[in-house]
């Protein structure tokens, strides 16, 4: 079954004014701050870094401060190191082997150490000690990398603060460039989904659960977790998004099984005798029913950090469908 969206009729009204206020500046107001310092004193702002398409893009707080080209696997940084075309600098802990010339060219651009040569690279070798102009305008890490990483970096997100619980990780990976827009599941009884609703459920098996539908920022917002949801704006996640909380039922109505020979060989056992071994094929078609019943909307409140839950108009949704299950069983006689 395909994923249930939010529901976009709810209190349009309402959203209409959130995007009022965004327009005179008022949702983004002044905001405690997840990283330290600001533009004018980057340095101390946290740093992020992220590998994607053979370069170290760099972030420092929510802004993006490009990339450098950089050597990713033992073979490229061999290479390198041996004809000396890179250096080593440290970065959140990680040695990372970057080429001198775009390093050089990346620090004259973004830092206030220039001028910087080749020669002198061996005092920029910790990034953390850089005092690295975040420049307005450059855009978000997201913006910068590639669709994939950036997904593969929100999965990781999702698994940080659903599962984890761990929101100082989810904002690593938020800085780092995950998608923070994308939707996920919030199931309770079965795993979280970054997909369907439905995703990796068993064919042949009945549920009945109550889920979730989120944005990262509508996520932290129930929470109640204020610094996290002031990053992900500082990040430019969507205020505007729309979730909901449904019910999910899975029913079954199992037809008769079918059971067929599927195989039959004959064979001599390790003492002597003669035995038959049969596959038996048994093929049962199910009827399901799926139900979801929408409950609540979610709207995010800029203004408080929080959810704004609205009673939900939408009708049941039934979907129909068979499905044939398959077993296989082995007998010897």
């Amino acid at each position: 079954m395909s994923s249930i969206k939010a529901v976009k009729a709810a209190s349009q009204s309402f959203v209409k004014e959130l995007k009022n206020k965004a327009a005179k500046g008022l949702v983004e107001k002044d905001a405690t701050k997840l990283v330290h310092g600001s533009s004018h004193a980057a340095s101390k702002a946290q740093l992020f870094a992220t590998v994607d398409g053979g370069r170290l893009h760099v972030g420092v707080g929510e802004n993006y401060v490009g990339s450098i080209d950089s050597y990713n696997n033992f073979v490229t940084k061999f290479v390198a190191n041996l004809f000396g075309w890179s250096t080593k600098v440290t970065l959140n802990g990680k040695t990372r082997h970057v080429n001198k010339t775009d390093y050089v060219k990346w620090l004259n651009n973004n830092t206030a150490n220039a001028p910087v040569t080749k020669s002198g690279l061996g005092a920029f070798t910790d990034m953390h000690l850089l005092e690295i102009k975040a420049i307005e305008g450059q855009g978000r890490m997201r913006d910068h990398i590639s669709a994939d990483k950036s997904r593969r970096l929100f999965e990781k997100m999702v698994q940080a603060l659903v599962v984890n619980k761990d929101f100082n990780s989810a904002a690593k990976y938020a800085g780092k460039g995950a998608n923070l827009d994308d939707y996920f599941w919030v199931r309770e009884g079965q795993p979280i989904s970054v997909s369907t609703l439905t995703a990796d459920l068993a064919d042949d098996k009945a549920y009945d659960f109550r889920a979730g539908h989120y944005t990262p920022l509508l996520y932290a917002a129930e929470k109640n977790n204020k610094v996290f949801c002031d990053f992900l704006r500082k990040l430019q996640a969507n205020p505007f998004a729309q979730g909901e909380y449904v019910q999910f039922t899975k029913r079954i109505m199992e037809v008769n099984p079918v059971t067929n020979i599927f195989k039959n060989e004959e064979f001599t056992s390790s003492d002597g005798r003669l035995v038959t071994r049969i596959t038996l094929k048994t093929t049962t078609q199910l009827q399901i029913e799926d139900q979801v019943s929408p409950k609540v909307d979610i709207i995010f409140d800029p203004e408080a950090n929080a959810i704004i839950k609205l009673e939900s108009r939408q009708p049941v949704v039934v979907e129909k469908y068979s499905k044939n299950i398959e077993r296989y069983t082995t007998r010897y006689l």
